[in-house]
């Protein structure tokens, strides 16, 4: 079942995707000889987690086609933490001055959570990214996100936590009065799953805060849930006001025990509004 979604919104959020005034941080894992230092792309990071651990608000970070993984071990727990206020672009081929010269679409840049046993979902990073309290600048853009696999089975990790939620992306705001709303733009999620929440996205809101993320233009195939929203499930808000932040996105074989394109809930209750 394919479906392509077109919801209102402001454009304000297509014209100000991010205004950057920092550095560029370079990634490309198939650099050899340089300094690893991510300068330039002749001394390109190879590891995007070197990238992000320097990166500060008002930075881009800039990757190159190829596959990243969280870790180069076995610890289910790593994921991709992005900082406030960074823009991590993937489309490279490791020779642009500018943004608008990469091809996101010919030069695929994986995000996966296929640590383990390659092919062996039992053993994946449970979260691929995780987001917390983010403005407006932060952006995702450009990547592929697959066999994120938040399946845990331990019954003393919580349904709506990392272990059970949001395969490919963990988007939260913690804290009265706190917002987390970044932008996640041409982006495709394939094979991602949880146990709970959110097979490729969840989207929580804790101890009074507000996460409003804005997706364009991203593809959503066979991801999965076995409980609520197998491509995105958020809980917590109001869902008048977050349907509104979805734009020309395609939904396609994503299955849950209910909404499986997405479930937007107030308070936990599943039923507030899913498709």
């Amino acid at each position: 079942m394919r479906q392509k979604i077109y919801l209102p919104f402001f454009l304000v959020f297509l014209l100000s995707f991010v205004s950057a005034n920092g550095n560029t941080i370079f990634v490309n894992v198939n650099v050899a000889g340089g300094a690893n230092n991510g300068t330039n792309w002749q001394n390109a990071f190879t590891d995007l987690q070197d990238a992000l651990a320097i990166a500060q608000s008002d930075d881009e970070v800039w990757v190159a086609l190829g596959t990243y993984f969280p870790t180069d071990g076995t610890d289910r727990y790593i994921s991709f933490e992005l900082p406030n206020g960074v823009a991590l672009y993937g489309g490279f081929q490791g020779f642009e001055t500018a943004v608008s010269q990469r091809d996101w679409q010919n030069n695929e840049t994986i995000l996966s959570g296929d640590i383990g046993i390659p092919n062996d979902s039992t053993d994946n990073a449970f979260t691929i990214v995780f987001i917390e309290n983010a403005d407006s600048t932060t952006l995702v853009d450009g990547f592929s996100f697959i066999w994120g696999a938040a399946t845990t089975t331990i019954a003393e990790e919580p349904f709506n936590g990392r272990t059970k939620a949001g395969g490919a992306i963990f988007i939260t705001a913690s804290g009265q009065g706190v917002m987390s709303v970044p932008k996640v733009v041409n982006c495709q999620f394939r094979h991602n799953k949880a146990l709970r929440l959110g097979g490729a996205i969840y989207i929580k809101n804790a101890s009074g805060g507000f996460a409003n993320p804005f997706f364009f233009n991203c593809v959503f195939l066979e991801n999965t849930s076995l409980g609520w929203g197998g491509a995105i499930s958020q809980d917590g808000g109001i869902a008048d006001a977050n349907i509104q932040l979805i734009q020309d996105c395609t939904f396609s074989n994503n299955t849950a025990f209910q909404g499986g394109a997405f479930i937007l809930q107030r308070q936990m209750d599943p039923a507030s509004f899913y498709f």
